[in-house]
């Protein structure tokens, strides 16, 4: 592929990207609804074809659920942005929720995760260790941080049960992040602004493997960055 083709397959990555964020169809920061616990993209292509899949592990307050979130843009998608939203964590015996309190106890906390019973304990030591407030967090946010942070690929699917096409993911890898930066939308940034989402699409459109620590510098997407607007 040819300098010019290549930049040219750039610009249409970024462009199918840039309009999924004006269209408010992209995995943006956390917000109030949906204080986030965890991320992921992971970028796929032949120099063809190619797929980016960002999914998005949060606290659905709208739902009181534990959610993961994909979206999915590429060469051969239909219709980019928003593709399934499915509960993680479900509770073994009923339910999380009593008189709109979150019942469990996260300090020792049990749940079925993605069907497979699972316990998970944290001292108040280990929750202050990780920078999370459990005096202004709100208890099922904290839990499921902690949870996260030691276990985000248990949470998260595979990528060939989430991916749009079924022939998609036999595509060759050439990454996986999970941290990055976001645009930050009133300083007018867009995805194709950042750094790091350039490095993404020149992998994607060239096939060259991008490695895991290309976009450390100056991310913001660990939730932390975001307590503001939460």
């Amino acid at each position: 592929m040819s300098s010019s083709d290549s930049d040219h397959r750039i610009e249409e990555i970024l462009e199918q990207l840039d309009r999924a964020y004006l269209d408010f169809n992209y995995p943006g920061p956390p917000n109030l609804n949906y204080p986030t616990a965890g991320v992921r993209a992971s970028g796929f292509s032949n120099g063809g074809k190619w797929l980016l899949i960002f999914q998005v592990l949060c606290f659905g307050h709208p739902t009181s659920a534990f959610e993961e979130v994909v979206h999915a843009f590429g060469s051969d998608i239909a219709d980019p942005g928003l593709q399934n939203t499915r509960d993680v964590m479900t509770a073994p015996d009923g339910a999380f929720w009593g008189d709109e309190r979150f019942l469990p106890d996260i300090h020792n906390f049990t749940a079925l995760t993605n069907g497979r019973l699972e316990t998970y304990r944290y001292t108040p030591h280990e929750y202050a260790s990780s920078g999370i407030d459990l005096q202004h967090t709100d208890r099922e946010v904290a839990l499921l941080r902690m949870i996260a942070r030691d276990h985000l690929s248990e949470l998260l699917s595979s990528v060939d049960s989430v991916a749009p096409r079924a022939d998609m993911p036999s595509l060759p890898k050439m990454f996986e992040l999970n941290e990055w930066r976001q645009p930050d939308s009133l300083k007018g940034e867009r995805v194709g602004d950042m750094e790091c989402f350039r490095l993404m699409a020149k992998s994607l459109a060239t096939g060259q493997i991008l490695a895991p620590d290309s976009c450390v510098r100056d991310a913001n997407t660990h939730w932390s960055n975001w307590l503001d607007a939460e």
